[in-house]
């Protein structure tokens, strides 16, 4: 048994809900509520149904930190998510233990900072290509526009495919791929949601196999070139399905997640006017035909607060779902083996004791001389935490500070009044308007 917390302890209570589904649409609606109401009535921990399966719910730091990071072997990814084995199979996300460490660290060198220079210049033309087409005024979907720009990002960076019938088929593809990630009816049939998600994945896997032949034969600086030179220390190399499987969970981590962050965080400072004036002038909105530098992205203090700020009100990933192989005691509750765990960033990123005026949105709370993530450690997981913290944060993070700061150089930028801006959850966070946008060159 996982070392103990607490000498006295307790199960949680709760209630499963409807057969099947259990609470799920209730929670996937607003987990905040959710969460904030049967702990009400339930206590700090309780249990819930969730995808056909009691779930125990353990929002807070202290909860986070344990399975994430203390005791994480004791909580595979696998067994918490089998819902997605159809679509993330022996990915790096989707694996543990052994495998995943031996994969992580072939993976790894794609994400290194002597990579980055690179990345950089890369994102630089793309980014400047795409708003080309934009003219010099009009009226856009921001969260659309952020879709379009990640997906091109991503499949550019990754695969070297940034135009053309490829990428329109794999932007395509892609769309019904991620819509089926976490559909509650899981009917294989061609009028569902999951049944054409099943079908995009199986297409979405031959081109990318057609593509990895292709780049097995020809050097390239492209991540996907980086992934198939990589060698571990005793020259073993990811196989092509190992290949599809990272590249599929890394598209998936760079396209809706990078669209999410850059969607809500210009809503955010644009609502905020003063903090959208500081953060142009800290990207030097005025250096107009200025390229893109690894080195100054990197020096941009306020935007990566707010970057940290919109994944705390926005966390892109609402909720984490664990298995827990031992049974295990945690602040006065115990809880069995075989149960899977879920940890509720909507709701500890919102928690008082840790962050303070939750509800208002606060970049400076990341900054000198509050830095409240760094005295609540593991109340803030914006790209998770432990051993298993996202490989690409680094990466992300300048994704997105190099398209706020090619967007704003170029254009200047208003909201079109009456938007709906309420949160949905899933599959990533997003906005229910589409963030619609008046622009004008500068």
């Amino acid at each position: 048994m996982a070392t103990a917390i607490a000498t006295r302890t307790r199960e949680p209570m709760g209630a499963y809900g409807a057969p099947y589904i259990g609470e799920t649409f209730a929670f996937i609606k607003d987990p905040y509520t959710f969460v904030k109401r049967r702990r009400a009535r339930y206590g700090p921990y309780f249990y819930t149904g969730f995808f056909g399966k009691k779930t125990t719910v353990m929002p807070g730091a202290e909860a986070q930190r344990y399975v994430l990071a203390t005791n994480y072997r004791n909580f595979p990814w696998r067994e918490g998510y089998k819902i997605l084995e159809p679509f993330l199979t022996d990915s790096l996300a989707a694996t543990d233990g052994p495998i995943h460490d031996s994969q992580r660290k072939l993976v790894s060198p794609a994400f290194h900072g002597r990579n980055m220079p690179a990345y950089v210049a890369h994102m630089d033309h793309s980014i400047d290509h795409l708003l080309d087409e934009w003219g010099n005024m009009g009226t856009r979907p921001f969260y659309e526009e952020s879709r379009h720009l990640s997906f091109t990002l991503a499949t550019s960076l990754l695969l070297g495919v940034e135009t053309g019938k490829e990428y329109d088929l794999l932007n395509r593809l892609w769309r019904d791929f991620a819509a089926g990630f976490v559909s509650v009816v899981r009917l294989n049939a061609p009028f569902t949601t999951y049944g054409r998600a099943v079908a995009a994945k199986n297409q979405i896997e031959a081109q990318l196999r057609m593509l990895v032949a292709e780049r097995r034969q020809q050097e390239s600086s492209n991540a996907l070139g980086l992934l198939i030179a990589a060698r571990d220390e005793e020259g073993n190399a990811l196989t092509d399905e190992q290949l599809i499987a990272q590249i599929k969970v890394l598209i998936f981590a760079g396209y809706d997640t990078a669209a999410g962050v850059l969607g809500w965080l210009m809503a955010e400072l644009l609502r905020h006017p003063e903090m959208y004036e500081r953060a142009r002038a800290e990207v030097n909105a005025d250096a107009k035909d200025a390229p893109l530098s690894y080195d100054d992205l990197r020096q941009k203090p306020f935007l990566d607060a707010v970057i940290k700020e919109t994944l705390r009100v926005h966390p892109q990933t609402a909720f984490m779902l664990r298995g827990a192989k031992e049974a295990f005691e945690l602040e006065g509750y115990s809880m069995p083996a075989g149960q899977p765990v879920m940890l509720v960033p909507a709701y500890t990123h919102f928690m008082p004791e840790y962050f303070e005026d939750p509800f208002t949105f606060d970049p400076e709370r990341f900054m000198a001389p509050r830095d409240e993530d760094a005295r609540s450690p593991y109340a803030w997981i914006g790209f998770g935490g432990g051993p298993r913290i996202c490989l690409g944060e680094n990466l992300g993070k300048i994704e997105v500070k190099a398209a706020f700061t090619k967007l704003v150089r170029r254009f200047d930028f208003s909201l079109v009044p009456d938007q709906d801006y309420t949160p949905l959850y899933v599959p990533l966070s997003r906005p229910t308007g589409e963030v619609m946008v008046n622009y004008r060159a500068r």
